[in-house]
């Protein structure tokens, strides 16, 4: 064989030798230079790697006590409810329905008047029509308050009427007529128990007083002078009576109420019936009212009257 043959084969089998001693490293070299991360650049694992690449994240720690629920859920869980809904969740303070209602009620009363005034040993009888009266733009001013704790009613009335008429009657001799004006301030106070407190029917029982102040003034016509004569009085007296409501409709009701009683006067009663028509924020009144009272105290004032007539008003409830 020729000698650069011989020195060819040499260097073949010495560069075979070469290439299968390097080849096992590069691949083991590549194999441990991987990133456990899973890098997207293969590139960077081909060279040298440090340690820190190497190394594996430590386990996530495993509980090794179960996890605690709360009570509130648990009770939530096992108590008896509807399948399919979710548990009520618990009422606001404010939204739960109060023990205590009030009401206010202002009103007009257009009443006729019909009886006996006097004032110092001087009597007129009076007779005036609700028709004479509105002549004379006279009224009354009154209102209601009712307070109520649950079947528990303290109904109060205040009323502050001027009545008047130049037509009257005198009773003395010589008198050729009379002009009566009468002043009067009552405030009614009561207190009472519901006995009948149903959908369609409330009864009412109370008991109290009628506190009355009276101021009448008589100008007596005479052929020549017309002298004027003024007296006053305050006086209570105990009543007791009822009430009755009927509820016709969600919006109408019918209501009847009365009571009587004395003390300061011989006798004082009243009997009353109105229609109530509910809206939105208040119920409309409006019915007829009948007052009585005969109060003869032997001394400068007589005041034996009786008011009746038309009232229309207005509740509005406070609370």
């Amino acid at each position: 064989m020729p000698h650069h043959w011989r020195a060819r084969l040499l260097f073949s089998a010495a560069l075979l030798l070469a290439v299968s001693a390097i080849f096992p490293q590069t691949v083991a070299g590549q194999i441990n230079g991987l990133d456990i991360k899973g890098d997207e650049n293969p590139g960077e694992g081909l060279g040298p790697t440090d340690a820190s690449a190497t190394q594996v994240s430590d386990p996530l720690p495993i509980a090794s006590a179960p996890l605690e629920v709360p009570s509130e859920l648990v009770a939530t869980a096992n108590s008896a409810a509807v399948p399919g809904t979710a548990p009520a969740l618990p009422s606001p303070q404010g939204s739960r329905d109060s023990n205590w209602h009030v009401s206010i009620s202002p009103y007009l009363w257009f009443g006729g008047v019909h009886g006996t005034v006097g004032a110092l040993n001087h009597e007129a009888s009076v007779h005036a029509s609700f028709a004479d009266l509105l002549s004379h733009f006279n009224f009354g001013l009154m209102f209601a308050v009712e307070p109520r704790y649950k079947r528990i009613v303290m109904p109060l009335d205040f009323m502050w009427m001027k009545l008047s008429d130049d037509k009257q009657l005198a009773f003395d001799a010589g008198a050729t007529s009379v002009n009566a004006v009468v002043n009067q301030d009552i405030l009614t106070q009561k207190i009472g128990y519901s006995l009948i407190d149903g959908e369609r029917l409330k009864v009412d029982g109370v008991v109290g007083f009628r506190y009355w102040h009276s101021g009448n003034t008589l100008t007596v016509q005479f052929p020549q002078i017309a002298p004027r004569f003024y007296a006053s009085g305050n006086w209570v007296d105990a009543v007791g009576g009822g009430r009755i409501q009927a509820i016709l409709s969600p919006k109408v009701s019918l209501t009847v109420l009365g009571d009587a009683g004395g003390g300061g006067a011989n006798v004082d009663y009243q009997i009353a019936g109105f229609i109530g028509w509910k809206l939105k924020k208040c119920t409309l009144l409006g019915g007829w009212r009948y007052l009585s009272v005969n109060y003869r105290p032997g001394g400068e004032l007589i005041y034996d009257m009786t008011t009746s007539g038309l009232f229309m008003g207005v509740t509005i409830p406070l609370k």
